[in-house]
């Protein structure tokens, strides 16, 4: 559908205000439409003056502009990530709080199956109760908790693996989330007690 109307002549940001739906997002979905892999796209967002027609390459400069959601710069966007986990980490030792770190359960996982099967970021090992919800695991999302149906469904299915292992567990995003945004055993928290100062330098 994108990509049938993007032919046609609307532009991105059309398309974002009409859908509600990141502008990047739109774009990304229109290059997979014309078959472009995975490394093709992100050569192409990386460099668009060269890897990308003059409409395309003009279309997604309109599109990163305007873009609050999306980040290009995938580097920037996985440090930020790990450095919010570090601040999820701090929160629970200065709270006493004992735990696996995921790259514990990558390793054991490893060795045991021979592959990762369930690694949250955290796992918690002590009797832990947030809002008088028991919580058995959390993950720390670097980003805004949206209730839009195909990150829900991945979510979902991401969660009720880590449910099905361990128990209901929590989600820290840090720039809040949607009130519609429920998963069943999942407790949906923002970033509010937390110190996130580190992350804050180069913002």
């Amino acid at each position: 559908t994108f990509r049938r109307r993007y032919e046609n002549g609307e532009s991105v940001l059309q398309l974002s205000r009409r859908f509600d739906f990141p502008p990047v997002a739109i774009f990304r979905a229109i290059l997979t439409s014309r078959g472009w892999s995975k490394v093709r796209i992100r050569d192409a967002l990386r460099q668009p003056d060269t890897k990308m027609p003059g409409r395309d390459a003009s279309e997604f400069k309109d599109a990163e502009e305007k873009d609050r959601v999306t980040n290009v710069n995938q580097g920037e966007t996985a440090i930020k990530a790990d450095l919010f986990e570090v601040v999820v980490g701090n929160f629970l030792d200065q709270n006493g709080i004992n735990y696996r770190r995921q790259e514990d359960l990558l390793k054991e996982q490893q060795e045991e199956h021979g592959r990762p099967v369930n690694t949250p970021d955290f796992l918690i090992l002590d009797h832990l109760e947030i809002n008088g919800e028991p919580v058995a695991w959390i993950d720390a999302k670097n980003f805004y908790g949206a209730n839009l149906s195909f990150t829900k469904k991945k979510t979902k299915k991401q969660m009720n693996r880590y449910i099905d292992e361990w128990g209901s567990g929590a989600i820290v995003y840090r720039h809040s989330f949607c009130d519609g945004l429920k998963i069943p055993g999942v407790l949906m928290l923002d970033e509010t007690p937390l110190d996130t100062s580190i992350m804050n330098r180069d913002e």
